[in-house]
C-alpha cells in the first residue's frame, strides 16, 4: 500500500487549502522560532485540525518526537507524550501517525561544519 501525507501538520499557511479558515478563527497560536539567521513567527492551528487533515491524507509524520523523548529519565510522561494523547483524541482508527525516532536514540552526534559534535 502506498500512502500520501506530510511531514508536519497544523500550519496556518494551509488555511483555505487543507483547513477551513472559519473553523479556526481566533484559535491560531503564534510561536517564535529562533534560528541562526534570525527569528520568525510561526502560526499553528489547534490539534483538532487533525480531523480536517485526515480528510485529505491518511498518514502524518510527526517530527516533534525527534526533539524530546516521550518519557523522562524517571519514566514519567513528558510534554511530547501528552501532546500525542491530544493527537489520539482527534484521530480515527484508520488514520496513521509516523513518529520520527528520537534524537537521543538515533543522533547522539550532530554534524556541524566538517566535524561531528
Amino acid at each position: 500500500m502506498v500512502s500520501i501525507g506530510t511531514a508536519s501538520d497544523r500550519y496556518a499557511g494551509w488555511l483555505g487549502q487543507i483547513y477551513s479558515p472559519e473553523r479556526y478563527a481566533g484559535r491560531i497560536q503564534r510561536r517564535t522560532k529562533n534560528l541562526t539567521q534570525g527569528n520568525f513567527v510561526e502560526e499553528v492551528l489547534p490539534v483538532d485540525s487533525l480531523e480536517e487533515y485526515f480528510q485529505h491524507f491518511n498518514v502524518l509524520e510527526l517530527d516533534f518526537t525527534f526533539y524530546a523523548p516521550l518519557l523522562d529519565e524517571m519514566g514519567r510522561p513528558g510534554a511530547n507524550y501528552r501532546l500525542l494523547e491530544l493527537y489520539s483524541a482527534h484521530t480515527r482508527a484508520e488514520d496513521r501517525l509516523i513518529l520520527k525516532a528520537p534524537q537521543a536514540v538515533m543522533a547522539h552526534r550532530v554534524r556541524r561544519a566538517e566535524k561531528f559534535e
